[in-house]
């Protein structure tokens, strides 16, 4: 629909002439006018995406009396929020894993602290507690950010089921121990996978409970639902190639930890901007996709995450890492 259509039918500008305008012209031709020139398509489907203010209709002469009728309107229109409701029982199941997750991620990174020499008796820091302390704070961005994903995941899923909320306690549980476990790469690489093959397991429960979300013809998410799974498979498949250069064929190189927890780090942020908040698509574009267009879509995740493992591979195999330690040690030499 035309702007000046849709300004006479939904936000009530009227079609009559503007007092003493020369040439004559109606109050809602007016705002079309002054919308289009700010660069707004003649379309009433583009405003929502604009994101108007009271001031921007002030700022491109939009009268005091018309401005709360179009921004009034333009809510009306806008996308709802890809929220849904949850029972009194999904709330409160929200609410202990919200209380637990603090509480886990403190116990887990001060046990794995105070144990380390350094913190507790003072004495010099050794390589090894520097190691620990690289994969200590390494983990806690990856157990920041995979709850950081899952608060998120729940406005669109709730947890209706207890199934999901079981996991949810297992994932909290193995956060503790993966951070403590800081001090054995092992173990560490172990519980990282570990958590991530939970997430899976939990995505494949929210698939049987919300089974409409993920077709075409019943979703009514406005996006393509599948991206969250297909991502945490991808990652999942990602540390598990990480963990295998590091405990066999990279595990005796100097310095190998620092580029290990360099690489995880670098996955985890890469997850966490690749899967930030979808944009609802335009008259469900993605209903209308082919599987070979959703493949291809999602092709792009697969190529990062091949990109990082054969930069890792690059790095570890050309010893770069001893290279950054004697620039280091030839720059002291020079003050």
């Amino acid at each position: 629909m035309q702007l000046k259509q849709w300004l006479e039918t939904n936000a009530d500008v009227p079609d009559i002439p503007v007092p003493g305008a020369m040439p004559n012209i109606t109050f809602s031709q007016l705002y079309a006018n002054k919308l289009i020139d700010a660069g707004i398509q003649d379309d009433e489907r583009d405003l929502p995406k604009v994101g108007l203010t009271w001031e921007d209709l002030k700022e491109i002469g939009v009268a005091v009396g018309y401005r709360h009728r179009i921004l009034k309107a333009i809510q009306k229109i806008a996308p709802r929020e890809l929220k849904r409701d949850g029972t009194d029982d999904a709330k409160d199941r929200h609410d202990l894993i919200k209380r637990f997750v603090p509480i886990a991620l403190s116990v887990g990174f001060a046990a794995r602290l105070v144990d380390i020499d350094w913190i507790k008796k003072g004495t010099p820091i050794t390589y090894d507690e520097l190691e620990q302390l690289a994969r200590l704070f390494t983990g806690v961005f990856v157990a920041v950010s995979g709850w950081e994903w899952y608060h998120r995941d729940l406005r669109w899923h709730p947890l209706d089921d207890a199934g999901r909320f079981f996991v949810d306690v297992a994932v909290v549980i193995t956060t503790i121990v993966f951070l403590y476990s800081a001090k054995d790469p092992a173990h560490w690489f172990g519980f990282l996978i570990l958590i991530f093959a939970l997430y899976l397991f939990w995505d494949a429960l929210t698939f049987r409970q919300y089974k409409q979300d993920f077709y075409p013809s019943t979703s009514d998410l406005g996006f393509y639902p599948l991206r969250g799974p297909i991502s945490d498979a991808l990652w999942t498949f990602y540390f598990i190639a990480l963990a295998y250069g590091a405990l066999w064929p990279f595990s005796k190189y100097d310095y190998q930890t620092f580029v290990d927890c360099l690489f995880v780090f670098l996955g985890a942020l890469s997850l966490r901007l690749l899967a930030s908040k979808p944009k609802k698509m335009p008259d469900d574009t993605w209903k209308k996709m082919s599987s070979g267009e959703l493949i291809w879509a999602a092709l792009w995740r697969v190529l990062v995450v091949l990109g990082l493992l054969a930069l890792y591979v690059i790095v570890s195999a050309l010893h770069f890492a001893d290279y950054v330690s004697l620039l280091v040690i030839y720059a002291k030499s020079l003050l």
